[in-house]
C-alpha cells in the first residue's frame, strides 16, 4: 500500500489489529487524517478488536441461542451415493453474517492441545497458522461446536465455520479417518465414484462462515475418529488423499507430503449413543 493507494480491507483489520509494519502504518494514518469513510470504519474494528480482547465477564455462551438464526436455515439432508448424507447450509453467508460462532484462540505463548483447529492472536508474521481458522461443528439436534475429544453420534453431520484473515485464498481438504482406517469426506463434498472434486475456497474475509454443506455418513465406525483439515496455498483435489495408503493419513506424513499446507486434526470420539 502506497500513500495513493485506497487501503484493502486487510489493511484496515491489520491496522485495527494492530498489525502494520510502522512504514504502513504510517501510511495508513496519513490516510485517515482526510478519508471519513475509512476512519469510521477503523474506529468500529477497533471496537470489535477490544470487545474480543476483554475477558468474559458473563456465564458460559449460550450456543443454542446464538446459532439460532443459522439453523432456521439448515435445509433437509438429501440421499447421496457414497454412504453419506449432505444436508445443505441455505443462505449460509447472511446467517454467518448474522451469528458469532464459537471461535477457539491462543497466545503465542500457550502450547495448544492436539485438536486446535484455530491459531490466531499471535504477534506473528503473517502464515496460514496465524491467519486461517477453521472450526468443526457437529448438527445433531443443533449445531454443537467440537473440541478435541468431544462424542459424536454416528450418525450426526459434520460441518464447520472457516475464516481467513490473510490477502489471499486458502483451498481446504476436511475429511474424517474413522478407526478402521477408513476416509470420510466432509468438505468439499465426494459423492460420486470417479469424480475429483477441488478442494474448498476459503476467501479472505475477517467473518467467518459456515461451510455451505454438511455431511453425515452412513458407515461410520463407532470409536476413535481423527478429522483432518488441510489449508493449501495452492490447489489440491480429493485424490491428493483418496490415493493414499492409510499409513500416509498420518499428520507427520501428510505435512511431509504437503510441506507449504497447514496440517491439523482433531481427534474425537464416535458413539451411538445420545450425547448431551
Amino acid at each position: 500500500m502506497n500513500d495513493k493507494q485506497w487501503p484493502t480491507e486487510a489493511d484496515r483489520f491489520r491496522f485495527a489489529d494492530e498489525d502494520l509494519s510502522p512504514e504502513q502504518l504510517r501510511r495508513l494514518e496519513r490516510h485517515l487524517e482526510h478519508c471519513s469513510s475509512c476512519a469510521k470504519e477503523v474506529a468500529a474494528l477497533q471496537e470489535l478488536v477490544g470487545d474480543i480482547a476483554a475477558p468474559v465477564a458473563s456465564g458460559p455462551l449460550d450456543v443454542a441461542g446464538h446459532v439460532a438464526g443459522v439453523m432456521e436455515r439448515l435445509d433437509t439432508p438429501v440421499s447421496s451415493t457414497q454412504g453419506s448424507r449432505w444436508a445443505v447450509f441455505c443462505g449460509a453467508v447472511a446467517a454467518a453474517a448474522a451469528v458469532a460462532l464459537v471461535v477457539a484462540t491462543r497466545g503465542p505463548e500457550e502450547n495448544a492441545p492436539d485438536g486446535a483447529f484455530v491459531a490466531r492472536g499471535a504477534r506473528s508474521e503473517a502464515s496460514l497458522s496465524r491467519d486461517v481458522g477453521v472450526k468443526l461443528y457437529a448438527h445433531e439436534a443443533s449445531l454443537r461446536p467440537l473440541e478435541a475429544g468431544s462424542r459424536v453420534r454416528v450418525d450426526a453431520a459434520l460441518t464447520a465455520g472457516v475464516r481467513n484473515l490473510g490477502s489471499t485464498p486458502v483451498h481446504l481438504l476436511l475429511f474424517a479417518v474413522d478407526r478402521q482406517h477408513s476416509v470420510h469426506w466432509i468438505a468439499p463434498a465426494f459423492t460420486t465414484a470417479g469424480t475429483d472434486p477441488e478442494a474448498v475456497v476459503v476467501a479472505p474475509s475477517p467473518a467467518e462462515r459456515l461451510l455451505p454443506t454438511a455431511a453425515a455418513f452412513d458407515d461410520l465406525a463407532p470409536g476413535s475418529l481423527r478429522v483432518v483439515a488441510i489449508l493449501s496455498p495452492e490447489p489440491v483435489h480429493v485424490s491428493n488423499i483418496e490415493t493414499l495408503p492409510a499409513s500416509e493419513l498420518v499428520e507427520a506424513r501428510l505435512q511431509e507430503r504437503f510441506p507449504r499446507a497447514d496440517i491439523r486434526q482433531v481427534r474425537l470420539e464416535v458413539t451411538r449413543e445420545v450425547t448431551p
